[in-house]
């Protein structure tokens, strides 16, 4: 062999720039500060996205959640397995279990077999779940079931402006009759029973309030007791404008109160009775519709509550693939370890060394 190709073979082989700066462990160190600032990128871009909720409470799109799930999620795991070699190495080190690459190796293929499908797992019930969300609370969604609440309302709203046209042309002659009778003559009484009937009323008053705020009646047809309540004749009078009428509620009736145009002070009171069914629905829809603008209100806080678990549950999931690979890798390095401890001492002379028997079933 010449002297050139005896020089060649002799002469260590040159490594690249990557593989020197792996082998004296800075590259771990700079992909730790990279992947350290990946996640403070991604977690202050979502904190910022994030921080006020929508004005209109409407979902955020899900491919944006998706996308910062992924963001804050991937750097996460790097950080976390680029740490724990750290943790297998100083292991290693401590333990007397060699020099950590096969506890380095084992951690890194864990993670990459716990992390791939995690995060797969992740965006695709991310996704699924925010789809559910946009479907129920979409306009589509929500005109549903607000035309259905609408059904029931504008029921009572029709029978409240029947009644409300009756009690205003009622007070119109009621007010004719104050001209020919006194408010106390029996007649006023009879024309106030007559105009009741014939407009298809349960109940009707005619009404005064003092100045003092005391409530008076001055006629009464088919009255019941609690049917004048003052607190609410008075409620229903400040409501009142020229020409108008109040509601007041009643049970299972439709209630007003409108001013005969006598003087400032004297109003009727009629109400007809309805279905007690048809109250009942009107308030379970108002009960149903606002449930769900309530859970409309809470759906973008519960959709960053649904992704922040998933991105939780996935970094415990990746944990535990890690501290499973590091107990692991312990089991196989100690056996080989404690041999390769007691050759060196058999080595330096030490011929009493022995290594503890494990019974196992594997090769090791």
């Amino acid at each position: 062999m010449d002297a050139p190709a005896a020089e060649s073979d002799l002469t260590p082989a040159k490594t690249s720039w990557l593989e020197r700066e792996r082998l004296n462990g800075r590259l771990y160190r700079y992909a730790e500060a990279g992947a350290a600032i990946a996640f403070l990128v991604a977690a202050g871009a979502s904190f910022l996205l994030l921080r006020q909720e929508p004005q209109s409470a409407a979902l955020l799109s899900p491919p944006l959640v998706a996308m910062l799930l992924v963001a804050n999620l991937i750097p996460a795991i790097a950080l976390m397995v680029l740490f724990s070699r750290r943790i297998a190495m100083r292991r290693a080190e401590r333990g007397g279990l060699g020099t950590g690459r096969l506890h380095t190796r084992l951690v890194a293929l864990f993670s990459v077999i716990a992390a791939v499908p995690t995060v797969l797992v992740a965006i695709f019930a991310s996704v699924l779940f925010q789809s559910g969300l946009d479907f129920w609370f979409s306009d589509r969604a929500r005109g549903l079931l607000e035309n259905t609440t609408e059904v029931a309302q504008s029921t009572y709203r029709f029978e409240f402006s029947r009644v409300g046209v009756e009690a205003t042309t009622m007070a119109g002659d009621l007010a004719t009759y104050v001209g020919e009778f006194p408010l106390d003559d029996p007649k006023f009484q009879e024309g106030v029973a007559y105009q009741t009937y014939r407009r298809s009323l349960n109940e009707a008053a005619v009404l005064t309030v003092g100045d003092d705020g005391n409530v008076r009646t001055l006629a009464l047809v088919n009255a019941y007791e609690g049917m004048i309540v003052p607190d609410k004749i008075k409620v229903a009078a400040l409501e009142l404008n020229a020409g108008e009428v109040a509601g007041i509620e009643a049970p299972n009736r439709i209630a007003l109160l409108t001013p005969i145009p006598v003087d400032e002070s004297t109003y009727l009171y009629v109400a007809r009775y309805i279905d007690p069914e048809i109250a009942s629905q009107i308030a379970r829809a108002n009960r149903v519709l606002a449930d769900y603008h309530a859970l409309v209100k809470g759906s973008w806080l519960n959709q960053l509550r649904f992704n922040a678990a998933l991105l939780f549950g996935s970094l415990i999931i990746v944990a535990l693939a890690i501290f499973a690979a590091l107990r692991l890798a312990d089991r196989l390095v100690r056996p080989v370890g404690q041999l390769a401890d007691a050759a060196g001492r058999i080595e330096e002379g030490d011929f009493s060394a022995r290594v503890p028997i494990t019974n196992t079933e594997d090769e090791i």
